[in-house]
């Protein structure tokens, strides 16, 4: 491929699989509230298949409250299992630590994106004008999938859920944390919680983004094509966000 040409002349629309993507994007009706929960389990098992990972086994939980007091709580007590150890600097290091490993996201997380996101850096002995074009479609992509994704609204959602799960888990650590700890360890929980879960709504966004980009560089992209069509029939079946169990 001529990479001084003009990516317009080259291919139409922002490519082959990010217009796909796009395609199927456009066809989830986000306004409706699903609850499939084989469809759910049967895209995650089709996804941890593809990356290899053991299945941790799915229940449906009605709400993301209660399906992060599972890992926060199990977070807790390991933390009180080690001693309840405060650091400075970051005063309950050891409780995010302790949360993100009863998670068990690390590793789900790193999976993924090697997989489903292919980040690379740009050569840049390339024409100005080629990688201008390139961000110009990225950044259409993005702002496309934002448009159907609206991930700003499960941030807030999730940010609520979170704070609200890790004030009751600390309220039921009783004395594990002093009075005057408890505002700061709720937080800490909370965050946590949001860094330990897999966003479906952000891994798409980001997903589609840099389509145009690897695509437009001769990349064979069926993989990734694959895995990210998979995440969108989980979402479609209703999954907006979760946290995978810790590997076997």
């Amino acid at each position: 491929m001529d990479r001084s040409a003009d990516i317009t002349d080259l291919v139409e629309g922002l490519g082959k699989t990010a217009d796909l993507l796009l395609e199927r994007l456009e066809q989830i009706d986000f306004r409706k509230s699903k609850r499939d929960a084989a469809g759910v389990e049967k895209s995650l098992r089709a996804i941890y298949e593809a990356l290899q990972k053991p299945f941790p086994g799915f229940q449906w939980v009605p709400d993301v409250e209660t399906a992060v007091l599972k890992p926060l709580e199990a977070g807790v007590e390991r933390f009180r299992a080690a001693g309840a150890p405060r650091t400075a600097g970051f005063h309950f290091q050891a409780l995010a630590e302790a949360v993100s490993a009863a998670a068990g996201t690390g590793p789900m997380h790193s999976a993924w994106r090697n997989a489903a996101r292919p980040f690379g850096m740009r050569c840049g002995s390339e024409p100005r004008e080629f990688q201008n074009q390139l961000s110009r479609l990225e950044n259409e992509a993005r702002t496309k999938a934002s448009k159907l994704l609206k991930p700003e609204k499960l941030d807030r959602q999730l940010e609520a859920d979170c704070d609200a799960a890790a004030k009751t888990v600390v309220k039921k650590a009783g004395t594990l944390f002093l009075p005057e700890e408890r505002k700061m360890a709720a937080k800490d929980l909370a965050n946590a919680a949001r860094c330990s879960t897999v966003n479906t709504t952000r891994e798409l966004l980001e997903a589609v983004k840099e389509m145009p980009e690897w695509e437009f560089r001769g990349h064979d992209l069926s993989r990734h094509q694959s895995l990210v069509l998979l995440l969108m029939d989980a979402v479609d079946a209703g999954l907006w966000c979760f946290w995978p169990a810790p590997d076997s």
